[in-house]
């Protein structure tokens, strides 16, 4: 009958593991000397992955170790892609392309465009920038058609944006 612990001695034990979890108890501290809790363990977490992710890659051998951090990278790449910020930010910039030439026209005079202009290279940067970023992630991407759908959005880049470029570099110069 002794081998069998009281609830009070389960939970003490229990106590015990989850502070010895997050590096001991310590001193009990003042109101003002407490840290956030979340902060603590989030922390703690961090290090325990980080001295886990050494371990791990000092266990493996080189090509292993490159195949697992280029995994790695390509998962954070992902992450970035499936952020729900992202996607508004893509989804807004696909809206301006649509309708930002139109709403230039209608609404604004030449002086506008310049602004109208970088704005719809900027777009087209991060259009471009996310399209890479799905090649490298997504297996789909890497064939013919992916190759085909950069020599397209290359060839959308209008005339106009180059020449108000090269006038605005021509003008500046003073040429």
């Amino acid at each position: 009958m002794e081998d069998r612990q009281t609830p009070i001695d389960q939970f003490l034990a229990h106590d015990d593991a989850f502070w010895d979890a997050l590096g001991g108890r310590g001193r009990v501290k003042r109101a003002d000397e407490v840290d956030d809790d979340h902060t603590v363990t989030m922390s703690r977490r961090r290090s325990l992955k980080i001295e886990s992710r050494k371990l791990k890659l000092a266990s493996m051998s080189r090509s292993e170790s490159f195949k697992y951090l280029v995994k790695e990278k390509m998962e954070g790449a992902s992450q970035i892609l499936h952020n729900k910020w992202w996607t508004i930010w893509i989804s807004s910039l696909t809206v301006y392309a649509l309708f930002g030439d139109d709403i230039r026209f209608l609404a604004t005079d030449k002086s506008a465009d310049p602004w109208f202009y970088s704005v719809s290279i900027v777009a087209l940067i991060f259009f471009i920038m996310e399209i890479f970023l799905n090649w490298l992630v997504f297996e789909v991407f890497i064939n013919m058609f992916s190759f085909l759908y950069f020599t397209n959005l290359s060839s959308q880049i209008p005339f106009f944006y180059i020449e108000w470029f090269i006038t605005g570099l021509v003008t500046q110069d003073g040429v």
